[in-house]
């Protein structure tokens, strides 16, 4: 579709997505498969409102490119040829998704498509509330209830801000991701692509394909997820009329964070752009010295329309390109204290071994090959809940290693609950404290540091400064036998749950601090309420 605006073809696509959209007549809906090199249609017709679309998969899902996620997230339904593909998507895929088999048979299918046919995304528009109350709008991709604990950050602030302002704030919340049966102050706007420059009389926006273009440059250097989505966000909000004082955006992915200059010349609002993760100086990210000098280049002109950087930690304050005039305040991940009653028994009550858990992404910089090798099958099991990256094959096969895949929200924190100690694998540079480090301490879990850099250093030594029950080792085959050889898991569970110091709630007051530090408007008498 790209390639057919920018060589001007894109009269004849609008007319076959025409042509399909008379033959399917109202309410109906076209299934294509995934691996159509004509999907792109599917897109097309249903950006331009004319039909919604399934998608078959034949096979596995191995990998999600960037064009996937608005492919997939625009569907109605994703059919699956049988249950082992659909879980290897599940595996690759984190966003939610309408499934069913393909062996469910046609009226399982027509049923499943239904609904979204019937009710296309509607506007919902707030309007201009007049109550005197601090609109805020969060933005984020992913959210809800997306298989990624990176989400967990902005659902909590979307679920709490509110309630911790003492109801001066009100908060909508724009995504691209689906949720099912979502809050009314929740915005689902779909990521069309490229589909998104394609005007409602089928002709490209007169700046389609110099923008087209900009893409394909900075997609040699990262990803470009969401390049497209802040056009929606545009045009959404242009139609909708609403009036926001603070935009929050919270990536990855980063690319979203341009609509801020649309927020501060339609609205004149603050921005804060909030980095879960440094983009251009992230260490784990394996860029080529040209490709980290453009997306420096990227991160500078971000920076540039915020009123505020935040961050989640103080080693990530020197990852940001920071610009003079721009502070970046910290942010800190948490628990989330209001999850705390889902803990199960552990498991070594059951069996009598030692178990260790591992939530997340394990990245190409740091391997638990050596981890693996110190364990005993006979006395230790490992636990990994998240993808396989990062873990070679023979490794995924070893006794004591038990995979749990991409899973929900409170699934996790039900696994982590059972376990002993929780894994916690820090880079050379330390620079990570990642939202698994809080749902360990959450449940008084023992947490292993296992380290390329110096032990008891970075970030995490002085997030966990002064808790017993932490232990490091080198990510090296000695480092962790010494270890597994002394380790003997605690009597009793560490209680944090009193504490704000780990809590997401601690840290989304400090967030509301900062709003009222950019906004004039002051929480204090609302904070000291709360704390009492």
């Amino acid at each position: 579709m790209a390639a057919a605006i920018t060589a001007g073809k894109l009269d004849e696509w609008i007319a076959v997505a025409r042509w399909i959209s008379d033959r399917l007549g109202p309410d109906r809906a076209l299934i294509i498969s995934h691996a159509n090199p004509l999907r792109d249609l599917a897109l097309l017709g249903s950006a331009q409102g004319l039909f919604s679309y399934g998608l078959t998969f034949a096979q596995a899902l191995q990998r999600v490119f960037v064009g996937d996620y608005a492919l997939i997230g625009s569907a109605s339904l994703c059919i699956f040829a049988d249950a082992d593909i659909e879980e290897q998507f599940r595996r690759a895929y984190v966003p939610h998704y309408t499934g069913v088999l393909a062996s469910d048979g046609p009226q399982a299918i027509a049923r499943a498509l239904e609904p979204v046919c019937a009710t296309p995304v509607s506007l919902q528009p707030s309007g201009k509330s007049g109550s005197g109350k601090l609109k805020v709008l969060l933005i984020a991709y992913f959210s809800g209830p997306s298989r990624t604990v990176g989400v967990q950050r902005i659902n909590y602030w979307h679920a709490q801000m509110e309630a911790l302002s003492q109801g001066e704030v009100e908060i909508t919340l724009a995504t691209a991701t689906p949720w099912p049966n979502p809050p009314q102050n929740v915005r689902i706007i779909p990521d069309w692509g490229p589909a998104v420059l394609i005007r409602p009389d089928g002709k490209p926006e007169s700046w389609a394909v110099p923008f087209l273009d900009s893409e394909k440059l900075n997609a040699k250097s990262a990803s470009t997820l969401s390049y497209y989505w802040r056009i929606a966000l545009e045009r959404h909000f242009e139609a909708a009329d609403d009036q926001y004082d603070v935009v929050i955006l919270s990536g990855n992915p980063f690319a979203v964070f341009d609509f801020a200059t649309w927020a501060k010349r339609r609205w004149y609002a603050r921005v804060i752009l909030d980095y879960r993760d440094p983009f251009a100086n992230n260490p784990r990210m394996a860029f080529t010295p040209q490709a980290r000098e453009a997306v420096r280049y990227l991160e500078q002109g971000y920076n540039l329309q915020a009123d505020l950087v935040t961050v989640v930690n103080d080693d990530c304050i020197a990852k940001v390109e920071a610009l003079e005039d721009v502070p970046v305040k910290v942010i800190p991940n948490g628990f989330d204290e209001r999850t705390l009653v889902q803990a199960r028994t552990r498991w070594r009550e059951a069996d009598s071994s030692i178990h260790f858990v591992h939530a997340g992404t394990i990245f190409h910089d740091r391997s638990p090959t050596a981890l693996i090798g110190a364990l005993d099958p006979t006395r230790h099991r490992l636990h990994h809940i998240g993808n396989l990256a990062g873990i070679d094959p023979a490794d995924q096969e070893a006794p004591q290693v038990e995979l749990h895949g991409t899973l929900p929200y409170p699934e996790v924190l039900g696994l982590i609950s059972q376990a002993d100690c929780g894994i916690v694998f820090v880079s050379e540079t330390g620079f990570e404290t990642p939202t698994k480090l809080y749902d360990y301490l959450a449940y008084g879990l023992d947490i292993l540091i296992v380290t390329h850099g110096p032990l008891y250093g970075g970030a995490v030594a002085e997030v966990l400064k002064g808790l017993e029950g932490i232990y490091w080792a080198q990510n090296t085959p000695e480092g962790l036998a010494s270890f597994i050889a002394d380790y003997t898991p605690a009597a009793t569970r560490r209680d944090a749950s009193y504490n704000d110091r780990f809590t997401r709630r601690g840290g989304t007051l400090e967030l509301l601090e900062q709003i009222g530090r950019l906004t004039g408007h002051s929480f204090t008498q609302k904070k000291t309420g709360m704390e009492a």
